[in-house]
């Protein structure tokens, strides 16, 4: 199993949460990083010392592709990709730090709106 964090349309409640259905949540968790709205989802950026929200959670190997298809970050998905899935570090409630893939969006958030609170769930209409 791989452990994935996601922090929008991807976590239990997200428009796309039916995608996780053979997966195994762990419970929240954050990263640090900045949150934006995209359009309709959300995009995270892995710098700075925001904290963004999300749920780790336990994936079968054989669900990454389906979830990198999703993020349209294939190989040969259209150049360049709008997301890259790269390893990060992710908090628990208790303090602990684990290694999880996180989907971080790959175009400029200059034009795009920051949801201050870090929770896609919580962001401002």
């Amino acid at each position: 199993m791989e452990s994935v964090f996601v922090y929008g349309t991807l976590r239990p409640g997200g428009a796309a949460a039916d995608k996780m259905v053979e997966c195994r949540w762990l419970g929240p968790a954050t990263v640090k990083g900045s949150l934006y709205q995209i359009d309709w989802y959300p995009g995270l950026i892995l710098e700075g010392e925001g904290e963004v929200k999300g749920d780790l959670v336990l994936v079968p190997p054989d669900c990454m592709d389906q979830l990198d298809a999703y993020e349209a970050c294939l190989p040969n998905d259209l150049q360049p990709h709008e997301y890259r899935r790269v390893k990060g570090t992710v908090r628990c409630p208790d303090g602990s730090e684990k290694s999880a893939w996180i989907w971080e969006y790959q175009f400029s958030v200059d034009e795009k709106r920051c949801v201050e609170s870090g929770d896609w769930f919580e962001r401002e209409a």
